[in-house]
């Protein structure tokens, strides 16, 4: 079916329920959504997950594109080496395979993590034969505290430019200003889940939730014959769980486009999911 590949804790988590207004730097080495066939397990007590799949570029609707006649591979293994009740350690490893047609081309660019801005840093597309892209990822959720972390690294089958490298990761922390709060991890997606306020404002009198949140990240796409140029991001986020479907998102986004300059971005989204 049409459905997302097997790779990255943080792409693999819904954009509804991610910390941030949008996903880090690295997540350009992604796939998420394609066309194919995969096979996804766990074990019985859900502490160990194992994905992989088969899959060609589609469109929105799932329809493969007309000139894609090559196919990504994806797998991702996790593993949970301490759980006790909803606190727990996650920790995780996944493989994408990107094909790459006849004569093709590979192109990585980047936004600032903010979607309606410029791409600060592209490597324009350069000939490639095809490349292979590594993830490392872990997450510590103990009490009110969250601790996330993701480092990727694309390689590139090009002669032509040198067989370059590019890499990228994020690191971040929130907190729960609500007693009792806490992100939910659903294990057997080994992904985070929907963040659920333990006293709702709406409709019991409640506070609702309140997370404090701040990300690094960093994405350098200048190897060999290529320069992507580097670009570092640093995101404070407020989040307000009003109640288990509404939320309200503050970030305010220091974006350094090495030997260019800064930006400095503030973005707000009020969000309803159902």
């Amino acid at each position: 079916g049409h459905f997302k590949e097997p790779f990255s804790l943080e792409e693999l988590t819904s954009s509804k329920y991610i910390t941030f207004i949008e996903r880090s730097l690295p997540n350009i080495f992604t796939s998420s959504r394609s066309t194919g066939f995969g096979i996804l397990g766990h074990t019985k007590d859900e502490n160990i997950t194992w994905g992989a799949g088969i899959f060609t570029e589609a469109d929105d609707f799932g329809n493969a594109k007309d000139y894609d006649d090559t196919f990504n591979f994806s797998g991702r293994v996790t593993f949970l080496p301490w759980v006790q009740k909803d606190d727990l350690l996650h920790v995780g490893f996944g493989y994408h395979y990107q094909g790459v047609n006849e004569g093709g081309s590979i192109r990585y660019r980047s936004r600032p993590e903010i979607h309606l801005g410029n791409r600060y840093v592209d490597t324009l597309s350069f000939a490639a034969d095809d490349s292979n892209v590594f993830d490392i990822e872990a997450a510590l959720v103990y009490g009110q505290f969250s601790l996330q972390t993701e480092y990727m690294m694309a390689s590139v089958s090009s002669p032509d430019y040198g067989d370059p490298s590019f890499s990228g990761g994020y690191v971040f922390g929130s907190f729960f200003l609500t007693s009792g709060d806490h992100r939910k991890f659903k294990k057997s997606d080994a992904a985070f889940d929907r963040v659920k306020p333990k006293n709702p404002w709406l409709g019991n009198e409640g506070t609702g939730a309140v997370e404090l949140a701040l990300r690094y990240s960093w994405l350098d796409l200048t190897d060999e014959l290529i320069t992507g140029g580097e670009l570092n991001n640093i995101t404070l986020g407020l989040n307000w769980y009003i109640n288990n479907v509404t939320k309200i998102m503050f970030n305010y986004i220091y974006a350094d486009r090495d030997e260019i300059g800064t930006a400095n971005f503030f973005v707000t989204r009020f969000q309803i999911d159902f």
